[in-house]
């Protein structure tokens, strides 16, 4: 409800990607959308492009549930930019909820404001602890680099492996933790 209509569309796209660079994976999560209204712009969008999408033998997980239904409370963390608490180190226990919004105009810390009201715990991934941002670039990821993030930092544990997902417009170089030399992000 928060989307115009081309950023709903957008949020298809990245879905999209996300689930396929998940499934690409040698060790992909188990994914679940939820609070998904197959009538909605976005999802109508993904079915687009993933025709079967719905049928029942399809590796992703589709509830129009909210992820309190479906997750015990205590093992859920929203992974919002706007809070203070920073993600160190991923934890194979936790269930990671990343809000599927494309917010182009909107700069209001909407999932913040979630997490807060469904009183969870909520995280942030540590990009300032290990990139300088470009002039021109701006902190939102997409769906498919956040994916991409937490499936590196979940395999190897490396935030500077994980953050090389980031498109290099965004950022001028990176730093390691607790090291003030800057070096430039190297692509493998």
């Amino acid at each position: 409800k928060h989307m115009t209509k081309q950023e709903a569309m957008n949020c298809g796209k990245q879905l999209l990607l996300m689930f396929s660079d998940n499934r690409l994976h040698d060790s992909p999560f188990d994914l679940h959308l939820c609070n998904a209204d197959s009538k909605s712009i976005c999802m109508t969008h993904l079915t687009k492009f993933i025709p079967t999408l719905y049928d029942p033998d399809f590796p992703l997980n589709i509830s129009d549930k909210s992820y309190l239904d479906i997750f015990p409370r205590e093992k859920i963390v929203y992974l919002t930019p706007h809070c203070r608490e920073v993600l160190t180190e991923f934890d194979h226990d936790v269930v990671y909820v990343i809000g599927a919004m494309v917010d182009k105009a909107n700069n209001e810390p909407l999932s913040l404001a979630k997490a807060k009201r469904q009183g969870l715990k909520m995280a942030k991934l540590p990009l300032d602890n290990y990139l300088s941002w470009g002039s021109g670039g701006s902190k939102s990821l997409t769906l498919n680099q956040m994916m991409r993030i937490l499936l590196e930092v979940r395999t190897s544990g490396d935030w500077n492996k994980a953050f090389q997902h980031i498109p290099q417009r965004k950022v001028a170089n990176y730093k390691k933790e607790g090291n003030k030399n800057m070096r430039h992000i190297r692509r493998y």
